[in-house]
């Protein structure tokens, strides 16, 4: 027992789609380790999606990346993984929630040193459930 301050009740517990890995390198220097790193994670999880390169200033990225896809059931093997086979690099792993800020912080697990993300292009929960019940009236 977790004791009195534990409640799954108190809370809504999102359902999480996939996972995200951003494995960041320096521009011009790490990218074979980043990109071995990636491949190595798909070639341990099939079910994987990538590599693909993010670029610098691409959403809340400001360091170039190279990102998989991961299913939620993979998350322990994969985390197993970037964790034992770390060449140095800084590695966000975040799920997909449907809250984008939360997903980037609060929810977000990084391997190695954590790096600067830029929250402000990402779009919170409110403003997507706005766009979603209140569309533009069409002009006649």
């Amino acid at each position: 027992m977790c004791g009195p301050f534990f409640n799954l009740k108190a809370k809504k517990v999102p359902a999480i789609e996939s996972y995200d890995i951003h494995i960041y390198f320096e521009k011009g220097t790490d990218w074979v380790k980043a990109d071995g790193l990636a491949n190595a994670l798909i070639e341990a999880i099939p079910q994987a999606g990538g590599p693909h390169q993010v670029k610098a200033g691409m959403g809340p990225h400001l360091l170039p990346n190279v990102e998989v896809t991961i299913p939620p059931e993979a998350l322990s093997k994969a985390l197993t993984l970037l964790q034992l086979n770390n060449p140095g690099l800084s590695i966000l792993v975040h799920p997909h929630t449907g809250d984008e800020i939360q997903d980037h912080t609060t929810l977000a697990n990084w391997v190695g040193k954590p790096v600067p993300l830029k929250l402000g292009t990402l779009i919170p929960p409110a403003a997507l459930t706005k766009k979603i019940s209140n569309p533009v009236p069409r002009q006649k």
